[in-house]
């Protein structure tokens, strides 16, 4: 009697031999180069490389890729440096590859370089006194990007030799502030006064809160002292949400008070590695972390919120797409500055919210 397990080892070599042929084999069309000195009128080839990615699809002509098939991968090879993009990179046709040249790390990037540090020698209103004579002062970007106020780049993320700086906040670290009471009733939050560092007027504050398992952003509409505490209402649309959702809970009862912090104040400008934009005046502010040398530090804003957008259909599917070796860097998520951000599950943001009731409502 023949061994059965042999047999069968034979028969599943034999068939994975058989689809294994049957496959389509990839194939490499023409390749094409980029380099960040190169030029949008050169060929592609590696002497004579194009400058931008938008120019390397147009020349590689990658085909649709029709029930996603494997052969005639188009080839983009980018050479190491920083690639800006000014509006996402689309791809609607399949079948590419876009890659590192071997041993180099090309970058593409949504940010633009801010440059032009001075050491700041003038008094700013609010500044606290510890960060007198160790802030560096830049304009802002004026000139590229889409989400401008008055002309102005407006951003919520700033990278300093590819670090990522903080947002001026208070209080620091993880060491968190707690709520004094939240009452849903008249939508009113109380926290210590002690944390305003002063405030009076809201202008861009914002209250960043643990609710549980997820984390809202709410822009501040109103406040009012009264004696250690301050009284806080929060701006409309993400004021209502965050008193009506019934889930996930802001929870201030005698065993556990929500932790919270604020930001976007230049009062809370009082830590290295911490940034402020000032819209109105165009002025970013940036106190440097121990070893930064702002005259030679290189600092990103983002100015897109995608990088690469892919554009398919059911009857022109996009398959086969690649990259390797690519870093994806400075990417905007400006929702919360417009609209706040009252999330549920996942940071998925809520539009609208509801009391149940009575409670306990299928």
């Amino acid at each position: 009697m023949p061994n059965t397990s042999s047999s069968l080892a034979v028969l599943a070599a034999l068939i994975l031999t058989a689809l294994t042929l049957a496959l389509p084999v990839a194939s490499h069309a023409d390749t094409v180069w980029l380099t960040t000195d190169g030029s949008d009128k050169n060929s592609g080839s590696p002497e004579k490389p194009f400058a931008t990615l938008p120019a390397a699809l147009k020349k590689s002509g990658a085909p649709a890729a029709q029930k996603f098939a494997t052969n005639d991968i188009q080839r983009i090879i980018l050479r190491g440096g920083d690639y800006p993009l000014a509006r996402p990179l689309v791809i609607q046709n399949g079948a590419v590859s876009i890659e590192a040249a071997p041993g180099e790390h090309p970058v593409l990037s949504g940010g633009v370089e801010i440059s032009g540090w001075k050491k700041m020698t003038k008094e700013i209103s609010g500044l606290p006194e510890i960060a007198r004579g160790k802030i560096w002062v830049a304009a802002a970007p004026k000139t590229s990007g889409y989400f401008f106020s008055r002309h102005i780049l407006e951003f919520r993320q700033l990278w300093v030799n590819g670090q990522k700086a903080i947002r001026a906040r208070e209080p620091n670290d993880e060491n968190l502030a707690r709520l004094v009471a939240w009452d849903k009733k008249i939508q009113v939050a109380t926290i210590p006064a002690a944390t305003l560092a002063g405030i009076k007027n809201p202008a861009r504050l914002e209250m960043i809160i643990d609710q549980v398992w997820e984390i809202a952003v709410l822009r501040v509409n109103y406040i009012r002292i009264k004696e250690t505490n301050a009284l806080v209402t929060f701006k409309p649309p993400e004021g209502k949400l965050e008193f009506t959702h019934p889930w996930p809970p802001i929870i201030v009862n005698t065993n556990y008070h929500a932790p919270f912090f604020l930001a976007n104040a230049i009062q809370f400008l009082d830590s290295p590695g911490e940034w402020f934009e000032d819209l109105s005046a165009g002025k970013i502010y940036y106190w440097p972390r121990a070893g930064e040398d702002m005259t030679r530090a290189e600092v990103f804003a983002p100015t897109i919120e995608t990088l690469v957008q892919v554009e398919g259909s059911p009857d022109k599917p996009v398959g086969n797409i690649q990259f390797k070796g690519i870093t994806f860097a400075h990417t905007t998520w400006l929702r919360p500055s417009a609209q706040g951000h009252v999330p549920l599950q996942a940071g998925m943001f809520l539009l609208d919210a509801k009391k149940l009731s009575p409670r306990g409502t299928s």
